[in-house]
């Protein structure tokens, strides 16, 4: 079992997460056109990007281009956007997410050469730990049993294919 998670003590762990600075350039025929041709400096502020773009205030894109991992975010939560007066389409945004990070880190498996070569080099699946619920992208281990839907673990094991 690989683990990997943004506070992870272990450096190659934490360097998979998506909160580590990685320059993702969004590519001109990427699925969400409002982030397209821009550069973010993670994959988590690109992630908060393509939220913004299914709310009814994508201008703010702009301001995720600059911040840190942990600031996009808080930009991104429903706090974020109600300081913003912005509203974020819910229903959407649920259909579109996991398609939207499933895509993000296709694009940083193929620009950044030590994140591709962590995954391609690890033998094992990948869990991404989170430490609170809804466990959604990941997970954790209770009572030795795995609990949560392990999304990212998922999609980091779909790119070793």
């Amino acid at each position: 079992m690989n683990t990997f998670w943004s506070r992870s003590k272990n450096p190659s762990h934490r360097y998979l997460s998506n909160f580590q600075p990685c320059p993702l350039v969004i590519p001109s025929d990427f699925f969400v056109s409002y982030v397209t041709g821009y550069t973010f400096p993670s994959v988590e502020s690109a992630f908060q990007a393509c939220k913004y773009a299914y709310s009814d205030g994508p201008v703010h894109i702009h301001e995720l281009m600059g911040c840190s991992a942990k600031e996009a975010k808080s930009m991104g939560s429903k706090g974020g956007m109600k300081k913003r007066r912005t509203t974020l389409d819910v229903k959407t945004w649920n259909i579109v997410s996991y398609e939207c990070m499933s895509e993000l880190l296709k694009l940083r498996f193929e620009q950044d050469p030590q994140f591709r070569e962590t995954i391609l080099d690890a033998d094992g699946k990948f869990y991404h730990i989170e430490t609170r619920p809804p466990y959604i992208w990941g997970g954790c281990m209770k009572n030795g049993v795995w609990v949560g839907q392990n999304r990212l673990g998922e999609i980091v094991n779909s790119l070793k294919k």
